[in-house]
């Protein structure tokens, strides 16, 4: 009888541990091929703290801001308000979460063809055909025709444009017991699916990424790294004559944003350049003429309460780094939601194409 329960302790954990492993690979495996943007989040981490109030301002836009003609914009808005019907933006549902992107380009029409991969971790199972009545509901003030229905694959969906055929079939997968939810378009989750049934990890971040992720400080709850690409660098050598900042951005190799979360959340933003020439003048024209001298100014204007942020806000130079950091507090959000909601309206002014 002891053996008995010896062996069946010793199967119930190592079930424990395949579930785990599971659980793992499939969240590791969801990574773009050629990304050149990436994020992680501990979603659980960030309840209570000023990074929780933080993302949930810069996760506030306006749906109109992903308004478009072409398909390519109305599918890129569809899908955002899909994702805003969902528990994803609901941070005390998700244990954690990932994003990578292949940005096609600055302007708006370019980054509606851009490509993307999410993962979420849920603490609850999300059920497929939830989420497909969701997708329906949402489909009938769609402006194209949408079509989500169970894929040939197991517990995968896809969502389609019968009438659009140059636009990508989109799906979702839900694994380990509907608690891993993947979302990208069909032919990559495809594979991506088939690496985790084969234990396979696939290609993981590109090398320029794995570089910036070094960067990230320790304890950061919340990263984002970024890598230019050449689409982006050539639309900043058009615009450097009417924004000499611009110029500086061609010798960018990477950038890496960080959090670290807490009653005052730590900011961190590094940007690492060609040269020591090229840092110095980042550190000079973007930390401490944006950052430090028209953040400030723009902050200032927007409140007339005492913006403790402001006290903290601090540069440096290393080596070939330029670095941004502050310190967030809870009285500070009500400004950086107004700061980041007329940002939205420059920044997509800027790159209108």
């Amino acid at each position: 009888m002891q053996k008995m329960c010896v062996s069946l302790m010793l199967l119930f954990s190592l079930a424990i541990c395949h579930a785990e492993n599971f659980s793992e690979r499939a969240f590791q495996s969801a990574v773009l091929p050629n990304c050149d943007c990436y994020f992680f989040c501990e979603n659980a981490a960030l309840v209570g703290t000023t990074a929780e109030g933080m993302l949930s301002l810069f996760n506030q836009s306006d749906p109109t801001e992903l308004e478009g003609d072409s398909a390519k914009e109305v599918m890129r808005a569809f899908l955002a308000a899909v994702n805003r019907k969902l528990p994803f933006s609901d941070i005390k549902a998700v244990k954690r979460s990932q994003g990578c992107f292949a940005w096609a380009g600055t302007g708006p029409k370019a980054v509606a063809g851009s490509r993307f991969l999410y993962a979420w971790e849920l603490f609850q199972p999300l059920a497929l055909a939830d989420v497909q009545k969701v997708i329906q509901a949402e489909a009938e003030s769609c402006t194209i025709q949408v079509r989500v229905q169970p894929s040939e694959l197991p517990n995968v969906l896809e969502i389609s444009f019968p009438n659009r055929p140059e636009l990508p079939t989109h799906s979702m997968a839900f694994l380990a017991d509907n608690k891993i939810i993947l979302m990208g378009e069909k032919a990559l989750l495809t594979t991506v699916v088939s690496n985790i049934e084969k234990s396979l990890l696939g290609e993981g971040l590109p090398a320029e990424l794995q570089t910036a992720k070094k960067k990230v400080p320790a304890g950061s709850n919340f990263y984002a790294l970024f890598v230019p690409n050449a689409a982006m660098k050539a639309a900043a050598s058009q615009r450097a004559a009417e924004a000499p900042q611009m110029a500086v951005f061609n010798n960018l190799t990477n950038l890496v944003f960080a959090l670290n979360a807490g009653e005052k959340t730590d900011l961190s933003l590094g940007m690492q350049f060609a040269n020591a020439q090229s840092a110095n003048l980042g550190k000079s024209m973007l930390i401490d003429g944006l950052f430090l001298g028209m953040l400030k100014m723009h902050l200032l204007q927007l409140s007339e309460k005492p913006i403790p942020m402001l006290d903290t806000m601090k540069s440096q130079l290393q080596d070939t780094e330029a670095i941004f950091t502050c310190a967030i507090s809870a009285d500070d959000l009500e400004t950086l939601g107004i700061f980041n909601k007329n940002m939205r309206h420059r920044i997509r002014s800027m790159f209108a194409d």
